[in-house]
């Protein structure tokens, strides 16, 4: 993971954001792990169908077991390598057209009450599907849903947030251009 972290910080993410557009690169994220989580749950599904009703089924010479561990790896890979590079560079980007004010009060929320709070959340949640469906497969179905609810806001609060970004960048930009004007 910190092998592609680091191919990803020097070759990627720089060139996205220069190339696409905060926006693009910012929804990067989430598409490789919606795209990723979906392989993992499918081949998650099938293997419970395949379970159940005695069926064999293969892909490529591969069980859904297979499968779903490859999917779960890649998905993990995609998750902790973005995180650093692609997520956290959008996320630094869009202080930069704040005051030092807004700043200051951006980033502690951000990264001292949402940080904590998605994580304590995500362990919540987690928790509580495990004490109800006691194993992770009879969990899965639910897990998945939660996903299913979670990808979209988090595209919309991207959306919101770039149309923020580009008005405050355009705010902001003739003040730059003009302190660097001789009088």
């Amino acid at each position: 993971t910190g092998v592609i972290a680091v191919i990803s910080s020097f070759f990627i993410s720089g060139n996205l954001i220069r190339r696409l557009g905060w926006k693009v690169t910012a929804l990067v994220t989430p598409i490789a792990l919606i795209i990723s989580g979906f392989g993992f749950f499918y081949f998650i599904f099938i293997k419970k169908f395949a379970e159940s009703s005695n069926v064999a089924i293969t892909i490529f010479g591969l069980s859904p077991l297979v499968l779903a561990v490859l999917f779960g790896s890649i998905q993990e890979i995609f998750s902790r390598s973005l995180k650093y590079t692609v997520f956290d560079d959008t996320k630094e980007m869009a202080f930069i057209p704040l005051s030092a004010e807004e700043k200051l009060q951006g980033k502690s929320a951000i990264d001292g009450i949402g940080s904590r709070l998605g994580k304590s959340g995500s362990s919540l949640i987690m928790q509580i599907l495990f004490m109800v469906f006691i194993t992770p497969i009879g969990a899965s179905p639910f897990t998945f849903g939660v996903i299913i609810l979670i990808f979209p806001v988090w595209i919309i609060a991207i959306n919101r947030l770039s149309k923020q970004f580009e008005a405050k960048t355009l705010a902001t930009k003739p003040e730059k251009e003009l302190e660097g004007t001789p009088s």
